[in-house]
């Protein structure tokens, strides 16, 4: 999620706290004061991409948080930073547009102690419409800074809980007060079809009877009160419900609601909802929305797409050699090892029994249905594209690592690259309201911005700048994450591995993931803090049963080196971790078995 804490964070504050009793400087890089937005930079030489299909040559000059001009030949003011792009690429500002980024995670929800589980709070129920994210968002918390250095310089950021967490704001992602980053302060409705934890409604169908009954109640209070203000005579003051009348402004077609709607069914129940009712409906973090693209398209719905997509499946990567390029006694020898091949896999079938013959076709059939079930999810942006959809993409359920390779997914299911960038920025804007600052490289605009060294699109492209209400950022350029593979490391390291650091008075736990790719290998590190959230290893090396990467762990500023040496015995690995000036720890892993 991109709410998520650097992967190993635990291990930093462990470190910090129980090594040095380290805490005033680090509260001190997690001051709110606002970078420099005066500062006036020309960035030179440069492919922009001043908004999807139109691109030009040229500068770009950026001036107290604005863009001033863009254009070929700018001359360069007296106070400007000039900055040879050196045939690099800008792009507006990516904007996400639904995200739980900013905002800390919630704690694990108990058994509610309620005397009426059938008529619970509100609260424990899951219903604060009158809840603003604009008094959770901290633009410190790690999760906004990964997002920025994927090239996001806005979010419409909602807050987390269940049926009705409350109201959305649209934020820079620059640094600063929120107060002054805040674009937008009650820009939404966030509603889920989540039901509540141990208590009413606790079903999808509670749910959907609570929000009709919840409406029709803001609507009858509306109308009362707009009654009571034109001729209070006579008439009772309605008796305030906070709940009801923060969802007077959804009534009246002054707020939209944002529902989470990711499979087919969901689509199709928030759509009745929506026509019964009549608020402004935007269908938010979709999954599986195809099946649904005919009522989408009937009622002109906004749609904002999930960037998450299950894990493709694991190809059998065995080199195929080119067979213009062999010889023919190369040709003769491939041929007969193919003929053994086949001949040896009909020998071990035909000594299948009649069961494991049907084990195997169910499994067969099974992973061809998974195969055809991941091509639909990873081809559903082309399908709307083609079926002039218009759409923009939510990042909600997405880590911020897996952004480009997923959007890189969906162009080779068919997704054309002008409107997968029109989803990141121009689509995005029109939808959250925000295109006049936003969303475009144009004159008196936000300097929000992104520098590739190589088209976005491009596996290998790296982002080397961003810009997000003119402050800069710089992109270290990443050193390869892969080392090469001694022969036989495959079998020698794949796989995950349970690893433990000792340090004085605690245990940092975790999981090691090493997957090789042809001749190299990748090696990713999570926490138990935060299984999942893996952290890619640099300067990969092994040799001799000697396993050792680099991985650098950031604290809302405060940057740790770790350097991991391992020795590799069978299924276990030994060796420590250096932390920069904080010294060495010993660690231990264990490899999982399958």
């Amino acid at each position: 999620m991109i709410n998520k804490r650097n992967a190993l964070q635990g291990l930093f504050m462990v470190i910090l706290t129980l090594i040095t009793g380290w805490t005033t400087p680090l509260k001190a890089q997690n001051s709110n004061e606002p970078k420099e937005v005066t500062a006036t930079y020309l960035l030179q030489n440069a492919h922009i991409i001043a908004k999807p299909g139109q691109s030009s040559f040229g500068s770009v000059l950026v001036r107290d948080g604005l863009i001033e001009q863009v254009g070929p030949n700018l001359r360069a003011p007296y106070d400007a930073q000039i900055i040879d792009m050196d045939s690099m690429y800008i792009y507006a500002g990516f904007i996400d547009a639904l995200s739980h980024v900013g905002l800390k995670k919630k704690e694990k929800e108990g058994r509610p102690d309620v005397k009426d589980p059938g008529n619970p709070p509100n609260n424990v129920a899951g219903i604060t419409p009158e809840h603003s994210v604009y008094d959770d968002y901290a633009p410190s918390e790690g999760s906004v800074k990964k997002l920025r250095e994927q090239g996001y310089g806005i979010a419409h950021i909602v807050p987390q809980g269940r049926m009705l967490p409350g109201m959305g704001a649209i934020f820079s992602m620059a640094e600063g007060d929120p107060s002054s980053l805040v674009i937008k302060k009650e820009a939404s409705m966030f509603s889920q079809l989540k039901s509540a934890n141990r208590v009413a409604p606790g079903t999808t169908i509670g749910v959907l009877a609570k929000y009709r009954d919840i409406y029709r109640n803001a609507e009858a209070t509306g109308k009362y009160n707009a009654k009571y203000n034109m001729n209070p005579a006579g008439m009772r003051r309605a008796q305030p419900e906070p709940a009801i009348e923060a969802f007077i402004p959804v009534v009246n077609k002054q707020m939209p609601v944002y529902f989470i709607a990711k499979s087919a069914l969901d689509v199709s129940r928030v759509i009745s909802l929506q026509k019964e009712l009549g608020f402004n409906l935007v269908l938010a973090d979709v999954e599986q929305g195809w099946p649904m693209a005919s009522k989408i398209t009937a009622g002109r719905y906004p749609v904002l797409l999930s960037m998450d997509l299950p894990d493709p499946i694991k190809e059998d990567k065995k080199e195929k050699k080119d067979e213009s390029k062999m010889t023919e006694e190369e040709k003769t020898k491939a041929a007969e090892e193919k003929a053994k091949e086949e001949a040896k896999k009909k020998k071990e079938e035909a000594k299948l029994s009649m069961l494991e013959k049907a084990n195997k076709k169910a499994k067969m059939e099974r992973e061809e249905r998974k195969k055809k079930s991941i091509k639909e999810y990873e081809s559903q942006a082309a399908m709307m594209e083609k079926k002039g959809i218009k759409f923009a993409f939510t990042g909600v359920s997405t880590k911020p690592g897996d952004i480009k390779k997923n959007l890189k997914r969906m162009i080779d299911a068919g997704l054309s690259e002008s409107t997968a960038l029109a989803a990141l920025t121009t689509n995005a804007a029109d939808q959250l309201g925000i295109s006049k600052i936003a969303g475009t490289i144009e004159k008196g605009k936000l300097a929000n911005l992104v520098v590739t060294d190589k088209p976005y699109f491009e596996e290998k492209s790296m982002i080397r700048y961003v810009f997000v209400d003119g402050q800069m950022s710089e992109m270290k350029k990443k050193e390869e994450k892969k080392g090469k593979l001694e022969k036989g490391a495959s079998t020698a390291l794949a796989g995950e591995w349970k690893y433990s650091i000792e340090i004085p008075g605690q245990t940092q736990s975790g999981t090691i993931k090493i997957t090789p790719d042809g001749d190299y290998l990748l090696v990713e590190v999570d926490s138990s803090d935060e299984p999942g959230d893996y952290e890619e290893g640099t300067s990969v090396n092994f040799k001799d049963d000697k396993l050792s990467f680099e991985m650098s762990v950031d604290n809302d500023g405060f940057q740790m080196d770790l350097t991991w040496d391992l020795d590799i015995e069978d299924n276990t690995m030994k060796g420590m971790v250096k932390a920069g000036q904080f010294g060495s720890f010993p660690v231990e892993a264990t490899r999982t078995p399958e």
